[in-house]
């Protein structure tokens, strides 16, 4: 005759014990804050879709764009975002420029910079974003006009050769947030004076 068998005793909830590791803890709080990021660009992506902005995802450590197609319905696009950040990836939202939106940015990189162009005029737009010490001043295009590069070591034009960087995204080389200090919502599009 087999012997009886003990089953284990049934635990109580409070002898459960689960461990969890400084390197797990982590990282459960660096994808919460990516899923996190991801909500707040999905709502900026909506107000500058509603501008006719087109945008484009970027890695935010690289610059690489990644696969995020914006001009798919909303939901599509979304989840693109909380894939990528699932995934553990660092997301920027920057704006197309030149044909694909008619907007240029004037981007001024210190103090220096912006002396310099005052001696020039009135030459600041209203809609302004800034990361530290860092602004772009962004523009529309009139149709007349042609872009070609320029840029030194204070000043850059940007146009058509890469998109420019958008709140809330970081400056790649400063790691300051980009921030608005004039909305491009809350006033009428800028010619270039």
């Amino acid at each position: 005759m087999p012997s009886a068998m003990k089953l284990p005793r049934e635990m109580p909830p409070s002898q459960f014990a689960v461990r969890v590791g400084p390197q797990e803890l982590g990282h459960i709080v660096g994808l919460r804050r990516n899923l996190e990021h991801a909500g707040a660009l999905a709502e900026w992506a909506e107000r500058y879709l509603k501008l006719g902005w087109p945008l484009v995802a970027l890695e935010a450590a690289t610059g690489g764009r990644l696969q995020v197609d914006f001009s798919r319905p909303r939901q599509i696009w979304r989840k693109a975002l909380m894939d990528a950040s699932l995934q553990g990836r660092k997301v920027s939202l920057a704006v197309r420029l030149g044909a694909f939106s008619r907007l240029f940015v004037l981007r001024v990189e210190t103090c220096r910079g912006r002396l310099r162009l005052d001696r020039l005029g009135d030459w600041r737009s209203p809609w302004v974003a800034a990361a530290g010490a860092r602004e772009q001043h962004f523009y529309l295009k009139p149709l007349t006009w042609r872009l070609s590069g320029f840029q030194d070591p204070d000043i850059a034009l940007l146009g058509e050769t890469r998109p420019a960087l958008v709140p809330p995204s970081r400056d790649v080389g400063s790691r300051h947030p980009w921030r608005w200090l004039q909305a491009p919502w809350e006033t009428p599009p800028p010619l270039p004076p």
